[in-house]
């Protein structure tokens, strides 16, 4: 099978999921959390490193990590993505616990969806072995489709909610 180091294929299922719980989970921590991980195979491709495309980074004790920073990181610049969401018309409130919840939920859920297809990977680092491979053509092109139909899930509901709140704005205005 040939690995692909990185895919947009991610931001499906969080968008989806951060879209339907703005309250709980915050938007841009998960959706930068859910393809951060990918950065690992960037630099081994280009810097051609003798690592595992999927390595270190890819197990849950990785993710752990990136996730960690992450949380520091986006608890000093998330309000600078503030007036982005107020142009697309998504209205969050900052909220560590929400950035904590979204860091975590990106980063496991990249291990997770990558698991089944990627035979490299060790998700319980430091133990060798991926219990969640399937390894299958099959496996690899389910995964991918349900991330396209979770990214087209996700511009319905954000489409839903902002014919929503436009809808509202009229009315307020007359």
């Amino acid at each position: 099978m040939i690995s692909i180091p990185f895919t947009p294929y991610h931001l499906g299922p969080s968008g989806l999921f951060g879209i339907l719980f703005l309250k709980w989970v915050d938007l841009p921590t998960l959706l930068i959390a859910s393809v951060i991980i990918d950065i690992e195979p960037i630099l081994i491709i280009v810097f051609n490193l003798p690592y595992p495309l999927h390595g270190f980074f890819h197990s849950f004790l990785g993710g752990f990590l990136v996730a960690t920073v992450l949380i520091l990181v986006m608890k000093f610049v998330r309000d600078y993505f503030t007036p982005i969401m107020e142009v697309l018309q998504v209205k969050q409130e900052v909220k560590l616990r929400c950035i904590i919840i979204g860091a975590f939920l990106g980063t496991f859920s990249h291990i997770i969806m990558d698991a089944p297809i990627y035979n490299n990977m060790n998700p319980f680092f430091p133990f060798h072995g991926n219990p969640f491979l399937i390894d299958s053509a099959f496996a690899n092109l389910y995964i991918s489709i349900m991330c396209i139909y979770c990214f087209l899930g996700f511009l319905l509901v954000y489409l839903i909610k902002l014919s929503i709140q436009l809808t509202n704005l009229k009315k307020l205005k007359n």
